[in-house]
């Protein structure tokens, strides 16, 4: 029954969702010259509104908010090491899910280590993550495209 309720919350915020997100993402590469072999560390900046909050991929329950979420395009010119890692994340209870939540207000920042493997290599995906208003009750499901293009030097 739970289950249901919690379900039927997510079709309502989901359905009630706007098509454009509020939030804006930058991208960056921790090593402006590199080299094939060389480990360089991808940085996602997601800038957050007022009033609105985003949850961390990292999260210590089963039924709950949606995390953010990763997916990186397989390809041989890079090799991703270890996870996602959310930097800065705070936590709160949720009391419509009862659980306590890991988010970002006003900036959320991931990390990704890669190693390099070939030169000029192009890492690309896509992320999700679940954006919600603290004044409108309302939350957007967000995907959004990704793309570093890493030049090497010999």
């Amino acid at each position: 029954m739970k289950t249901l309720f919690m379900l039927s919350i997510l079709t309502n915020l989901t359905l009630s969702a706007q098509t454009i997100s509020p939030a804006k993402a930058q991208y960056m590469v921790s090593k402006t010259i590199l080299k094939k072999g060389d480990e360089a560390t991808l940085t996602f900046t997601i800038t957050i509104p007022d009033n609105w909050h985003i949850y961390s991929n990292i999260q210590n329950y089963e039924l709950g908010p949606l995390p953010a979420s990763f997916l990186f395009e397989p390809d041989t010119g890079y090799k991703l090491l270890g996870p996602v890692i959310p930097i800065g994340s705070r936590q709160k209870y949720d009391p419509i899910f009862q659980v306590q939540v890991n988010y970002f207000d006003k900036a959320g920042q991931f990390q990704q280590k890669i190693k390099i493997r070939s030169d000029n290599t192009v890492v690309k995906g896509y992320y999700d993550y679940q954006l919600c208003s603290t004044t409108e009750n309302k939350c957007l499901m967000v995907t959004e495209n990704f793309e570093f293009n890493i030049q090497t030097t010999p």
